[in-house]
């Protein structure tokens, strides 16, 4: 049986201690409030979308990695119209 996958928060804290950063020192450079940080860590709150990039790009991650998210080519998971005639204009 497979782990259950991580929560964001538990993502980011991950990530912020992975990078020896402090909640201090993550708030410093992405502008967010530590408290703020602290709570999408502890889950107590979800980002909304401009806070997610912000806390992404300031640890230099994807957004695909917090939301838990494999990236798929186009083709991985997408059918084309060669492979199945009903997809063809």
């Amino acid at each position: 049986m497979s782990d259950p996958p991580k929560s964001m928060g538990t993502a980011m804290r991950e990530k912020r201690e992975e990078l020896g950063l402090s909640l201090s020192q993550v708030s410093s450079k992405s502008g967010l409030h530590e408290n703020t940080i602290a709570g999408y860590e502890k889950d107590e709150h979800q980002p909304g979308l401009f806070n997610l990039v912000v806390l992404a790009d300031t640890l230099g991650v994807g957004l695909d990695e917090y939301i838990g998210r494999q990236a798929k080519g186009r083709n991985d998971n997408e059918r084309t119209s060669a492979e199945d005639p009903a997809l063809a204009d």
